[in-house]
């Protein structure tokens, strides 16, 4: 995905057909469950989508492949959990052209609730991804030195373990560690950069500095069957926060 290329669509939800994340959508529309009426005509683009990458992304994770007609144009995306979408919603696509003259979904904004569904793992930018990455490092540099101080205290060796052992503990933890955390986390600070060019499409100003984690569905509301919409975003509740952290007047 070329993160220059989003831009914004805003329509109706005609059409919705879904396919769990082990299923690929285009396989599951060509054994006979595609859309009917006027959304059949719009399957026959799906030739298209053989091979892409968009369409078997995150094949067997805990995903939806979801395929739209959004104005009568046929929209494929792939999210977390698309149950609370429903043909009729008035949405706002963050979308990218795809073969066959239709679109892929990068995010999608309902406008009556201002829900947004973001993609899997995606809803921090790269600031947010580092702090975080940051926060698990001083977490396990804390929890490695009580553990390790504790126990070789308890076996009453903590003085013969600061005198032989900690110059290796310390190259453990400031040298080995922080390679470790970048080398798996750098794919994920990656991600930052197509969650920042969502939020600047929406148009967010400081989008670079948007922190929307603690506003999805799931951490808003506390309820088990929340359980999946961890990467849906009350957009207005994140917004006012936003804006009012930052001193920015929001424009009605």
């Amino acid at each position: 995905m070329s993160e220059s290329k989003l831009f914004t669509v805003d329509g109706t939800i005609d059409a919705i057909h879904r396919a769990p994340g082990v299923v690929n959508l285009l396989e599951d529309m060509q054994r006979g469950a595609l859309f009917t009426g006027a959304v059949a005509a719009a399957t026959d683009g799906l030739a298209n989508f053989a091979g892409s990458t968009a369409v078997a992304l995150y094949d067997g994770e805990d995903v939806e492949h979801i395929a739209m007609l959004v104005n009568g144009k046929l929209v494929i995306g792939t999210f977390q959990s698309t149950e609370d979408l429903n043909i009729g919603d008035q949405v706002r696509l963050v979308a990218s052209y795809a073969p066959g003259d239709s679109l892929f979904a990068h995010a999608i904004l309902r406008l009556e609730d201002a829900w947004l569904w973001m993609p899997y793992m995606h809803d921090e930018t790269r600031k947010g991804m580092v702090r975080y990455t940051v926060k698990i490092y001083f977490i396990l540099i804390i929890f490695l030195e009580l553990l390790l101080n504790g126990l070789f205290y308890v076996w009453g060796a903590l003085e013969k373990f600061n005198q032989e052992m900690r110059g290796i503990l310390i190259f453990f933890e400031f040298v080995i560690m922080p390679v470790i955390i970048y080398l798996s986390s750098k794919d994920l600070i990656e991600k930052g950069k197509i969650v920042e060019e969502i939020f600047k499409v929406l148009g967010v100003a400081r989008y670079k500095d948007f922190n929307v984690s603690k506003f999805s569905v799931k951490n808003q509301d506390f309820r088990i069957e929340n359980t999946h919409r961890k990467y849906i975003i009350h957009l207005d509740r994140a917004l006012a926060a936003h804006y009012k952290k930052y001193g920015i007047r929001q424009v009605p």
